[in-house]
C-alpha cells in the first residue's frame, strides 16, 4: 500500500516532468504564418472570394481559419481556408485572418476589401470590337461594312447592320 507521501512524492514529480517538457517544447514550437489573397474589390451585393491558401505551420498544419469581415457581422471560423462574404454597403473594410495550428499557436494578418458602386463611363456600355469590309473606297464614298459589336455587360451580338459609315 502507498503512503499519502508516496502519492504526493509521485504526483509532483510527474508535475514537474509535464513543466518540463512543456518549457522545452515550447521553445521548439514556431508560430504559424497567415496569408490572405487581399487586396478586393468589388460592388456592393457582389460575393468576394477569400481564401488564406498561402497560410501554413512549422509545427504541422493549420487546422483552424477564422475571418473578421470588418462590417459588424459575425466572424467566420472553420476549419476550411476559403470563404465568400457579400458586403451590403460601400466602404473600405478591414478584413483580418486569424490562423491556428494544432499545437493552438496563431497568427494573424489583415487586408482591406473595397466596396463602391460602379463609376458609369469607366467601361464601355458597347464596343466594336470587329470591322470588315470587301472593298476600297474614297473619300466621301458611302460604303456598306460588317460590324461586331459587343455589349460588355450583358452579351455579344453579332450579324450585319445596314447602314454605312461615313470615310473621311
Amino acid at each position: 500500500m502507498f503512503k499519502l507521501k508516496s502519492i504526493t512524492a509521485l504526483l509532483m514529480a510527474l508535475f514537474a516532468c509535464f513543466f518540463l517538457l512543456t518549457e522545452a517544447q515550447a521553445g521548439k514550437l514556431k508560430d504559424p504564418t497567415a496569408v490572405l489573397n487581399g487586396p478586393w474589390t468589388a460592388a456592393p451585393g457582389e460575393a468576394i472570394a477569400f481564401s488564406a491558401a498561402g497560410s501554413s505551420s512549422p509545427n504541422g498544419y493549420v487546422n483552424w481559419y477564422c475571418y473578421n469581415f470588418g462590417d459588424g457581422t459575425p466572424e467566420h471560423c472553420s476549419i476550411s481556408r476559403d470563404v465568400t462574404h457579400t458586403y451590403a454597403n460601400p466602404g473600405s473594410y478591414n478584413v483580418r485572418l486569424t490562423v491556428r495550428d494544432e499545437f493552438y499557436r496563431s497568427a494573424s494578418t489583415t487586408d482591406v476589401a473595397t466596396i463602391e458602386y460602379p463609376i458609369p463611363g469607366q467601361q464601355a456600355d458597347l464596343t466594336i470590337t470587329e470591322l470588315e469590309t470587301g472593298q476600297r473606297t474614297r473619300r466621301g464614298a458611302y460604303h456598306p461594312v460588317t460590324i461586331t459589336i459587343e455589349n460588355l455587360d450583358w452579351a455579344t451580338a453579332t450579324g450585319n447592320v445596314w447602314n454605312s459609315i461615313y470615310f473621311s
